[in-house]
């Protein structure tokens, strides 16, 4: 029973310390006007995404797509324009598991945009965001996708060897508690 007990217990270990560690975030591509395509920067509360765009004329518009590599993450989003009479007028997001993106418009002092919050985005998937804006003067665009790591969630062969091991655990604390009756002759 002891081995027993040990096999699960290092089957659960080396199941649980499988999971990805390394988590990375990689543009595939863009078309975001003006600028170098993307770069993600990591940093202690997770990995952001800064983008922009200089002054291209009265309509902005963009697109980049990034691929979550190895983990699941939970962005957050900001498009703004600060140049007085330009605004982001949308954005749109695009990927496995989404549904509808709901962008809010937001004004802050002298910026116009839209931000999106709490998106769920699933790792090994490729998501697209794009964004349009307009005006009557040649704008400069600037945004951010921050991106935090979501907890993750154990594989079902994970919840079958801790259910084993505390069913084990179970029936050797049982084992261990039954009263030994004195048998009379």
């Amino acid at each position: 029973m002891r081995k027993l007990l040990y096999s699960a217990a290092t089957a659960a270990a080396l199941a649980l310390s499988s999971t990805a560690a390394n988590a990375a975030v990689t543009i595939v591509g863009g078309s975001v006007v003006n600028l170098a395509v993307p770069t993600p920067t990591v940093s202690s509360t997770g990995l952001t995404i800064n983008f922009g765009q200089e002054p291209i004329g009265a309509t902005q518009s963009g697109a980049f797509s990034f691929n979550t590599d190895g983990s699941a993450y939970l962005a957050n989003i900001l498009i703004g324009s600060s140049t007085t009479g330009e605004i982001i007028t949308g954005a749109l997001l695009t990927g496995p598991g989404l549904g509808s993106v709901a962008f809010t418009p937001f004004t802050s002092g002298n910026t116009h945009g839209v931000s999106a919050s709490d998106i769920g985005l699933l790792a090994g998937s490729t998501y697209n965001l794009s964004f349009t804006g307009s005006g009557n003067n040649a704008a400069a665009v600037t945004g951010s996708v921050s991106l935090t790591a979501r907890p993750a969630v154990p594989e079902p062969a994970t919840w079958a060897m801790m259910l084993l091991g505390f069913a084990g655990i179970g029936m050797t604390i049982r084992r261990r508690q039954r009263p030994h009756l004195a048998q009379l002759a």
